[in-house]
């Protein structure tokens, strides 16, 4: 099995394959947001994207094709951009409702429900820390 690596210089590239595995494909606009991906070998096995940035928080989205990738590591990493570097106070994620998988993996990470947005194509939760 190869080694997990950080990429970091191909945004689009990586929030455009976030982005074609969410129910929204068409959210990620090339050179508006950042994007962080995980290879293992040559292939792009996970990514967090960071957009619409307001200078006090940041929307994200994440995609993987397995959870090998979120090493305590890793996830340090993707707080140190949107905090560090973009000196945000919070993130926020738009979450189905129904996807069970990616609401826990936001409650441990730490985000909390926020509110729904009924009738937003689907019902839609909001969450944020």
């Amino acid at each position: 099995m190869s080694r997990i690596q950080i990429l970091l210089n191909a945004p689009d590239e990586v929030g455009e394959w976030i982005f074609a595995r969410t129910p929204d494909p068409h959210q990620w606009c090339r050179g508006m947001g950042h994007a962080i991906g995980f290879t293992e070998g040559n292939r792009l096995i996970a990514g967090v994207a960071y957009f619409w940035y307001t200078g006090w928080n940041v929307w994200t989205a994440i995609a993987a094709e397995h959870s090998r990738w979120a090493t305590r590591e890793h996830l340090y990493r993707l707080s140190e951009y949107p905090f560090e570097q973009l000196q945000v106070k919070r993130i926020s994620a738009l979450i189905d409702a129904d996807n069970e998988r990616s609401i826990q993996v936001a409650e441990h990470l730490g985000y909390q429900y926020e509110a729904t947005l009924a009738g937003a194509s689907r019902d839609i939760g909001v969450w944020g820390p």
